[in-house]
């Protein structure tokens, strides 16, 4: 049960076009099954035919038709699968990045770099590849092998039975050597790895050992230690050999038998030559069958891990989710109240805060600009406005209704992907008519013009690979496709040329027409855009 809701968490995951892919999927995948379940009645039709000295017949051709058909499709599959594997994996790593910006960033800080990297490298990729598996695969590998195990049944009770118990031995030893043997062999890499690790703790201090001759006290540790792995592993392998080997013999003394069955029920005459061939055919493919699937069905077990990480990244709180409740035509105005906020929280002495009882008021239209040096909690005010932070007391209120909030923050914010992957960011839905108008609005049509990819360009990691000036402009761009009504600016021309500021300013002082606006800056040239300053005190904090 707990499996079928893991599935079903990816069923929904997917978009609709890939969900018919893989409904169509499930169905040639059937017909694959019935196809290769076909072919063996054909070709005990075909052997009976040559008996009789008929080689040529409409069943012969159609034998030759079918598995050629068969074999091809099954190619022409694999490939499309590829391809679609490809494609659910970047789904799944679009909707993680989607689900990552709207993140609580508790929640993102509370993980280390190591698991968002191992999330976006392994899991992904291996939700994306079981998925595949399970749709296709498995589901259809299991139909094949229970209507193989109903023809033997009915064919012949005590052949069947023969060949049920062997695979349930072989079964039984498989799971024995998961349980039993494999445990010996993680505690032999274990042993090795303490082995390297007191070995490197010894060399470090060679100097010491040489001075003081105690190399044979180095052997006598390293041998000591080193005992314990080869004592372990060669456990491992006698065992695992012994394993393999019993394993081996079930399968071939299992076919051996089978074929010994058979051959005697047609030569007492309960079966033809064709027949014969028939249940020998079914019988092998039973055995191939129910390895695969007992290896597959165990492969399986590894995966939950992987598919919670994701759900839970999925289903995790997101801050953002406030941006499908705006109203921009009914906002009045932002009213903060005695604010109170410190990294280090003591709102009660008033000791490290950054925000101590602070008040503002800014009415729908204005722009102002806060003033103060590094530490006063300039930039900390704009993440509480835009609610990336919780002040501890007070309150953040947006009358009547919270409006589209747009931030530019010092530099920009860009991803290592394409220039439109960082657009649709702002607006998953923009066509690339809007983001063309965006970017002219911005000053950078003829810059976008000059790009050999145009929107698929990549512009590296915090847009290292476009200039400073590019960046600033490309940051107005992302807020005039966002059209926001309350827009926060941090420092927004930090990093750009003097020689460019003029202009990327008349760009941001044009846009910001009728729209309300919080500036920080320390740059006096953008004090034009606001019609007050508000300045705050020093505080210790770096805010």
């Amino acid at each position: 049960m707990k499996g079928i809701k893991k599935f079903m968490f990816l069923w929904n995951l997917i978009p609709k076009k890939e969900k018919f892919y893989y409904t169509v999927y499930s169905v040639i995948s059937i017909i694959h099954v019935l196809i290769f379940l076909y072919l063996p009645f054909l070709y005990r039709d075909v052997i009976n035919l040559v008996m009789e000295e008929v080689y040529l017949s409409e069943k012969v051709l159609l034998y030759i038709a079918l598995t050629v058909i068969g074999y091809l499709s099954i190619k022409l599959w694999s490939l499309v699968n590829i391809f679609v594997t490809e494609k659910l994996t970047k789904e799944v790593l679009d909707q993680l990045f989607r689900t990552i910006l709207k993140m609580d960033f508790k929640k993102f800080n509370s993980k280390d770099p190591g698991y968002w990297a191992s999330v976006f490298s392994t899991d992904v990729s291996h939700v994306s590849q079981l998925f595949n598996d399970f749709i296709y695969t498995l589901p259809a590998e299991l139909i094949m092998f229970s209507v193989i195990v109903v023809i033997l049944f009915v064919h012949n009770i005590p052949l069947t039975l023969v060949i049920l118990v062997l695979l349930l031995l072989i079964t039984l030893m498989s799971l024995y050597r998961e349980k039993k043997i494999i445990p010996h062999y993680h505690v032999a890499l274990e042993n090795l790895r303490k082995t390297s690790e007191k070995l490197n703790s010894y060399l470090k201090g060679m100097e010491d050992l040489i001075h003081y001759n105690s190399i044979k006290f180095l052997e006598k540790k390293y041998i000591e230690t080193f005992s314990n792995y080869t004592t372990t592993f060669k456990k491992y392998l006698f065992k695992d050999f012994f394993n393999e080997t019993v394993v081996k013999f079930l399968n071939e003394a299992g076919k051996v038998v089978v074929i010994g069955i058979v051959l005697r029920l047609f030569i007492k005459g309960n079966f033809d030559f064709g027949t014969a061939l028939m249940l020998i055919t079914f019988s092998n493919i039973c055995y191939n069958k129910a390895g695969y699937l007992v290896e597959n069905l165990r492969w399986l077990q590894s995966f939950p891990p992987h598919i919670e990480k994701i759900q839970e990244i999925v289903d995790s709180p997101k801050i953002l989710d406030q941006f499908s409740k705006i109203d921009n035509d009914n906002f009045k105005e932002l009213i903060l109240e005695d604010v109170t906020f410190s990294y280090g929280y003591n709102a009660e002495t008033g000791e490290n805060n950054v925000l101590t009882a602070f008040n503002l008021r800014i009415q729908r239209g204005e722009k102002i600009a806060i003033l103060g040096a590094s530490g006063t909690g300039k930039t900390t005010l704009l993440r509480i406005i835009a609610n990336f932070l919780k002040p501890q007391r007070g309150k953040v209120i947006f009358k009547d209704t919270r409006p589209k909030v747009g931030i530019l923050f010092q530099g920009g914010r860009y991803f290592n992907r394409t220039l439109k992957d960082n657009l649709l960011i702002v607006k998953e839905n923009a066509t690339e008519g809007e983001m063309l108008t965006a970017l002219k609005k911005a000053g950078l049509d003829q810059w976008f013009l000059s790009l050999p990819k145009g929107l698929e360009t990549k512009i590296g990691q915090d847009g290292k690979l476009i200039s400073g000036g590019e960046r600033s402009r490309l940051s107005i761009a992302k807020l005039i496709l966002f059209d926001p009504e309350f827009i926060l600016l941090d420092e927004p021309l930090v990093g750009v040329d003097e020689g460019k500021k003029e202009e990327i300013l008349e760009t941001l002082m044009d846009f910001l027409k009728d729209k309300t606006c919080i500036l920080v800056s320390h740059d006096k040239n953008l004090f034009k855009i606001v019609d007050k300053t508000l300045g705050l005190k020093e505080e210790i904090y770096n805010g």
